[in-house]
């Protein structure tokens, strides 16, 4: 790794950690970190543990997804692996000071035991796409039905960003320009918008799954409000949690630590709902998403890299 970029990284993430330090700070002085932490000892055990339920079962839709992808990609892989692989990624994403780190991990599992790592690749790229667009259609319902008395502003600001972000994933692309293998990789890129368009089922089917997956996200960050006393109704925190996901994708703080939970409390606390519990309701679903992610870390230290042998080498992008 050359010397710039390098130091463009350690840039980048000083002014990352600033920017969560800043946020922290903001919320401490609007709420009583003891209050909080009384809050989060006081939660309803059952409520996190339909949470940490609901957390699994959304990971096993998004592995059925990911399935889905890998067939229209010609790939066929087993569930029970997908699943593995995903949970390694999850635990690289929560303990590891990345966004992408997890899916580079999943990928190179896949790409190893299937050796076609331009084939995954694609289908991880996909499979991240439908649950973008998926996010920006509740967290734009968010905006116009539920939250539209409060932070509009944000809130279009939000969406607006999201859909840069989607742009900036479809014409990012063309930077493989500037490598040996572009040709061969604008050729798989080609042939691979073609096998989707051509297979409307089966992007549907992410589509819903994807809808499914923000839905029952929404629905564990609800049910960790409820455990620390925030009493908003469904409708509200599940639309809610998604235009904090799509302001949390990016690359604005190490692991979106700070700007999460400021979302939160900026955006809930407007309509009754008290700061210090929503940000003890948040903190909540912190720790636990990192309880749940443990489970990947534990297979990622059993797991070895093997290649199916037989098959057909891609061409990665």
């Amino acid at each position: 790794m050359s010397s710039y970029v390098q130091s463009r990284r350690f840039w980048l993430r000083l002014v990352q950690s600033g920017v969560s330090l800043s946020l922290i700070a903001w919320l401490l002085a609007r709420v009583s970190w003891r209050d909080v932490l009384a809050l989060m000892a006081q939660a309803d055990v059952w409520l996190m543990v339909a949470a940490c339920a609901l957390y699994y079962l959304g990971v096993a839709l998004s592995c059925v997804k990911w399935a889905i992808a890998l067939r229209v990609e010609s790939v066929n892989l087993p569930l029970l692996r997908l699943f593995r692989w995903y949970l390694i990624g999850a635990f690289v994403n929560n303990f590891f000071p990345t966004d992408v780190g997890g899916d580079l991990g999943r990928g190179f599992y896949a790409g190893r035991f299937s050796g076609r790592l331009g084939a995954v690749t694609r289908s991880i790229i996909v499979e991240r796409l439908t649950g973008l667009v998926a996010m920006l259609v509740l967290a734009i319902f968010g905006m116009v039905v539920v939250i539209r008395q409060i932070q509009v502003e944000i809130s279009a600001i939000a969406a607006g960003l999201g859909l840069l972000f989607i742009a900036a994933l479809l014409v990012g692309r063309t930077r493989v320009q500037a490598h040996p293998w572009s040709v061969a990789a604008m050729d798989k890129l080609r042939m691979s918008w073609e096998r989707y368009r051509s297979r409307p089922i089966e992007v549907l089917a992410m589509l819903a799954l994807s809808l499914a997956f923000q839905t029952l996200a929404g629905t564990g960050v609800w049910l960790n409000m409820h455990a620390v006393g925030v009493d908003l109704p469904l409708v509200v925190i599940v639309p809610a949690t998604a235009l904090v996901g799509v302001v949390g994708l990016l690359p604005l703080s190490i692991n979106g630590w700070g700007v999460r939970e400021s979302l939160i409390v900026g955006l809930l606390a407007p309509l009754g709902a008290l700061p210090d519990q929503l940000l003890a309701g948040a903190l909540l679903g912190r720790v636990l998403l990192l309880l749940v992610t443990l489970a990947g870390g534990v297979l990622l230290l059993t797991e070895k890299p093997t290649m199916r042998s037989g098959t057909e080498k891609d061409v990665a992008v």
